[in-house]
């Protein structure tokens, strides 16, 4: 696809840009992240919005928080348009979107504990899933045994 200079430079991605996408089924509007610099050069797709803050003020991080948050997704849900289970919203609407602005310290000091708590979150869920994994072996794990006899206490 053949691209002209001034399109690049007008969708080149820097680094703590937000991508946020521009519609899809309604649970997954406004779903976004921010951009790390991954790739150089790299521009983004026409559906998807690209929010640009000045790093000095507002933390990409914290603004990913916010976004994803469930006041986020309720907000976007809410102002989107709706038709056969697809959901959009527009640049209008984006930039409506309230967002919290404390210090910057204050901001990190958020996320640094939003991440300590996603990381907790994300271990629990692994246990659980382990645990889930061995009740679902047990029922096989109990016939085996019934039919070697193993059940029965002190009989053979």
């Amino acid at each position: 696809m053949a691209i002209s200079k001034e399109e690049i430079k007008k969708l080149n991605l820097k680094y703590g840009d937000i991508l946020l996408t521009e519609g899809g089924d309604p649970d997954k509007l406004g779903r976004g992240t921010f951009w790390r610099d991954q790739i150089s050069e790299c521009i983004h797709q026409n559906h998807i919005f690209r929010v640009r803050f000045d790093l000095k003020r507002f933390s990409p991080e914290f603004i990913s928080y916010q976004i994803g948050s469930s006041y986020g997704k309720k907000y976007f849900l809410d102002h989107a348009k709706q038709t056969t289970g697809i959901a959009t919203i527009n640049q209008k609407v984006l930039r409506k979107f309230a967002l919290m602005s404390p210090s910057l310290t204050e901001q990190k000091r958020i996320v640094d504990y939003l991440d300590e708590m996603m990381a907790c979150s994300d271990k629990t869920l692994n246990a659980l899933e382990d645990q889930m994994k061995y009740i679902e072996q047990l029922p096989a794990k109990i016939l085996q045994k019934a039919f070697n006899g193993e059940l029965l206490n002190g009989s053979t």
